[in-house]
């Protein structure tokens, strides 16, 4: 089973080549040149704090104080039906920390989610992935869809229409972890640190939707960073190419034909 699981993340590897610049950060080693821009997302913020923008991190909520939100947003739509998209994120705070953290792909994201979490969100058209203590277990990991017609700020039981979880413990691990989402074939997978967390047959997301990274603190904060968002296309679709300046079209030489004097006529 395991060596059968490897060769799936080796094909999904070997698919998911081709980097989307306009919504990916954190591919060199520079996440921002001056501290101040995201290239290609917009950042925002509630309770009187933007997140912070690092060289190599984004901080969605700050150790203290607690009850910030915060959020990334990629401007560029995703264009393609088939993508890879690799997240890195890190979570510290004190014993009884809490908050939660949000992957989105939702159709007018900016706008529709903005800073909510899964919990206050109202109505959104997509995707989103939950990441917080529900359980107690030490945290988890589920997944939730939305076609627009649910309000899932008022819903009785919101946590009850995950559609995929798994246990994982991500708080004050001394390092990022690395999640990954793939979406190929009839393939939608969530893989934790190279463990499979979720894989079903019955979601195909659209394309025309927005990437989006949510985060919200308790009263006692947990900090929430993110260190790189990276989304891959395969070889079967359309990428984006580089734009290249026109070559010059070369001066077709102009031939001269001669022709022979008229004859007159006899």
């Amino acid at each position: 089973m395991h060596f059968f699981y490897c060769l799936s993340l080796l094909a999904a590897s070997a698919l998911a080549q081709y980097l989307v610049e306009s919504s990916s950060f954190g591919q060199n080693e520079k996440i921002s040149l001056n501290n101040y821009a995201l290239p290609g997302w917009h950042i925002t913020g509630d309770g009187g704090q933007v997140p912070q923008l690092m060289s190599d991190k984004v901080i969605l909520t700050p150790p203290y104080p607690g009850n910030q939100r915060g959020a990334v947003w990629a401007d560029a739509r995703v264009s393609q039906s088939e993508w890879v998209a690799q997240f890195e994120f890190r979570a510290t705070g004190p014993e009884r920390g809490g908050g939660n953290l949000q992957l989105w792909y939702a159709k007018d994201g900016p706008t529709s989610v903005g800073t909510s979490s899964m919990y206050t969100a109202g109505y959104f058209d997509g995707f989103v992935l939950v990441i917080d203590p529900y359980g107690g277990k030490g945290g988890g990991i589920r997944g939730f869809m939305n076609d627009g017609s649910l309000d899932y700020k008022n819903y009785h039981s919101v946590d009850s229409l995950a559609f995929g979880h798994c246990d994982y413990s991500y708080r004050n691990l001394g390092r990022p972890s690395k999640l990954q989402i793939r979406q190929e074939g009839t393939t939608f997978e969530v893989i934790i640190d190279d463990k499979l967390c979720i894989s079903t047959d019955k979601i195909r997301m659209p394309p025309d939707y927005h990437f989006g990274i949510t985060a919200a603190s308790a009263e006692t904060p947990d900090s929430f960073e993110t260190y790189k968002f990276m989304l891959f296309t395969s070889k079967s679709i359309t990428r984006e190419e580089p734009k290249r300046p026109q070559e010059p079209v070369a001066e077709q030489p102009q031939i001269h034909v001669n022709t022979p004097p008229d004859t007159p006529s006899s």
